[in-house]
């Protein structure tokens, strides 16, 4: 499997996207670069919905889907955000509006889709469908026909171009190898010097076992000495506060 990109560490204020706040740093070009690598992977087949997951908690799936997000709507594209995170949501603080309603509000009938989009602010191409409320049992809500049906009307004719889907880690829960068979295809994040083989090996044997669209590999957190640019270390925010997650090195910014 191809890699898609290699991100380098870079430290940011916050949790906005670095290409949002430092579209010109080495880590905003490697986004770029994944938006070049995707947009080729879609030459023979459109690529109209993206799941992005991990491993494990921790390793940049949700900065990785953020700024890809970002990335490809400035390339002129019309691009809806998914938070199908339902266990620890995090897109609508990375782009600081309301988490309600929302990706569940929609697929239980409480809300409708045009009430639930949030336009993403200075974005003009760029909306975000944040996670709404929280499910008792997520993996079975995302198993329901409904879940399709929203796809279907984010990606008809007239809405969006592109679809990227933020999806929880695989290991811990079956949520996102639920998603995966209603997307188009799915990136995998893993985080250098932090990924470990045997959980990459596990996730891709879980992923072939349903027949997975897996498209590639994005390299997170990369060190400037193996990536392009200098003096950016520490890139990212924790996510999953509480999992077993591997030991961050001693001088890294976490």
């Amino acid at each position: 499997m191809p890699l898609l990109a290699t991100v380098p560490a870079a430290k940011v204020e916050g949790r906005r996207p670095v290409t949002v706040d430092h579209p010109g740093s080495p880590a905003a070009e490697a986004f770029r670069g994944l938006r070049t690598s995707v947009q080729f992977l879609g030459i023979d087949r459109p690529l109209k919905v993206i799941e992005v997951t991990s491993a494990v908690p921790g390793e940049g799936k949700t900065t990785t889907a953020s700024n890809l997000a970002v990335v490809l709507a400035r390339a002129g594209q019309r691009v809806c955000l998914v938070d199908c995170d339902l266990r620890r949501a995090r897109q609508h603080v990375v782009f600081e509006v309301p988490s309600e309603p929302g990706f569940t509000s929609v697929v239980m009938g409480s809300a409708t889709l045009q009430e639930s989009l949030r336009r993403v602010p200075g974005e003009d191409r760029l909306y975000l469908l944040p996670a709404g409320p929280p499910p008792p049992n997520p993996s079975e809500l995302l198993s329901s026909s409904r879940v399709q049906q929203v796809f279907d009307a984010l990606t008809a004719p007239g809405a969006f171009d592109v679809v990227i889907v933020d999806a929880p880690p695989v290991l811990p829960f079956s949520d996102a190898v639920v998603l995966a068979g209603r997307v188009d295809g799915l990136l995998l994040v893993l985080a250098a010097a932090q990924s470990r083989r045997h959980h990459v090996t596990k996730v891709l044997h879980t992923l072939g076992l349903v027949s997975a669209p897996v498209a590639g590999f994005v390299l997170n957190k990369a060190k400037t000495s193996s990536s392009i640019g200098k003096g950016y270390q520490g890139y990212g925010y924790s996510e999953y506060g509480g999992y077993d997650e591997p030991a961050a090195a001693p001088n890294a910014e976490r």
